[in-house]
């Protein structure tokens, strides 16, 4: 054999079973003289003809297998075991990333960071596939802060609050671990480039695009408006009139429309708002002044008797009108409290009531949805799982043209 080459030899078999040992004598007194002279008639050396007969006399009463190896060559490796593979250290393990938790920085690895993040980011009752996709759209989060390298004030890369995500050294589960290890690694990409994977709890029917913190559409193509239906079509909302009719009533069914969040009203007094309010006057009025993709209102404007404020983006807005003393009521018909702002920007707003003698005017918000309103609906990623998608179909649901792979390290 050449020399950096390994072959076995199977034991002659009659029918599978080995052969007699008097049929072995009789079969090595008959071919090995021939054997030995025609070796020797070939010009071969003796020594050459010994090694031949050798070989001959192990096929006859050898082991079951023989292995015969030149020297050189690799031993044979068995393969490992699906326990030793499923031991093997992934790649959440070999990245390493610090969490700032007001007092302290905390050094940990992916792999046990983000079983708290999911945890604490999406309840652990979940359907499998929406916990997955939380967790893919949490690594990719988190990998982009560690690029970034936002917190290095404190020497750590994210901070346990909403600012990035909940970590909050949350308890993880058996479920939200196995999301966790069964998408090991992967990341959203668009472009080559770990995407800015935004998630919020609930849409209104639509969601809005990545331009209400101020970036263009060009900078983040992939968090576009969607409507929640399997066509992802959205219709203009961005008429005020268009936009009451559609958040009083339901809408068409979709991914989101099950949940409670799904419609809320509450009403504010111009008493309560000029608590927050007091450089206008008394409040007369509260008007939307423009919106955005899927209706979200992007400015409003406050008239009082001594002159106007307006307020811009999501996060002022929502600040603004809420109050923890507001009570919700939900789609479902329960009520909520104790909120300090408003559940979102999608809604529309109005006078319904007026005390001439007292001076208060109660304005009644319609409002939809629950979170900023970009990128993934969580709860719209549970009604897709309980409907039969996988995670990778999730996240390119709501993330326009991206890509689900491995991290790639550089």
């Amino acid at each position: 054999p050449a020399r950096d080459k390994t072959f076995f030899i199977n034991l002659p078999t009659i029918s599978g079973e080995p052969i007699p040992s008097a049929l072995r004598l009789w079969f090595l007194r008959a071919c090995f003289p021939a054997a030995r002279h025609r070796l020797l008639r070939e010009g071969m050396h003796m020594t050459q003809a010994a090694a031949a007969a050798f070989l001959m006399l192990v096929l006859l009463f050898g082991g079951p297998w023989v292995t015969v190896q030149s020297t050189g060559a690799p031993e044979p490796q068995p393969a490992r075991t699906a326990q030793e593979q499923t031991d093997a250290p992934g790649a959440d393990e070999s990245s390493v990333l610090r969490v700032w938790n007001g007092t302290e920085t905390v050094e940990m690895t992916m792999a046990a960071y983000l079983p708290g993040v999911v945890r604490g980011e999406m309840p652990a009752t979940f359907e499998e596939e929406a916990l997955k996709a939380q967790a893919v759209c949490a690594r990719t989060y988190a990998y982009r802060q560690i690029k970034a390298n936002a917190y290095s004030r404190y020497g750590a890369h994210v901070d346990d609050s909403t600012n990035y995500q909940v970590y909050n050294n949350t308890e993880s589960s058996e479920r939200t671990n196995l999301a966790v290890k069964e998408t090991d690694g992967k990341i959203v990409y668009y472009n080559d480039t770990p995407a800015e994977t935004y998630y919020f709890s609930t849409s209104c029917g639509y969601s809005t695009d990545g331009t209400i913190w101020g970036a263009s559409k060009d900078e983040v193509p992939y968090l576009k408006g969607i409507g929640l239906t399997e066509k992802k079509k959205i219709p203009d909302l961005t008429d005020n009139d268009t936009f009451l009719k559609f958040i009083q009533g339901q809408g068409e069914q979709n991914y989101d429309s099950s949940f409670p969040m799904y419609r809320w009203k509450t009403t504010i007094t111009n008493k309560k708002l000029q608590q927050k309010v007091d450089t206008i006057g008394e409040i007369q009025g509260i008007f939307v002044t423009s919106r955005g993709t899927g209706g979200i209102a992007q400015t409003v404007q406050i008239v009082g008797s001594e002159g106007t404020k307006t307020l811009k983006g999501q996060s002022q807005i929502r600040s603004v009108l809420g109050s923890e003393s507001l009570v919700y009521k939900k789609n479902d018909g329960t009520e909520l409290t104790g909120w300090s702002t408003l559940p979102s920007a999608f809604f529309s707003v109005d006078e319904t009531a007026r005390d001439e003698e007292k001076d208060i005017r109660t304005f009644t918000i319609w409002g939809g949805g629950y979170g900023h309103g970009v990128g993934m609906s969580q709860n719209g990623a549970q009604e897709m799982a309980r409907e039969g998608k996988n995670y990778e179909e999730i996240l390119m649901f709501f993330y326009d043209g991206v890509e689900i792979r491995d991290c790639e390290e550089d």
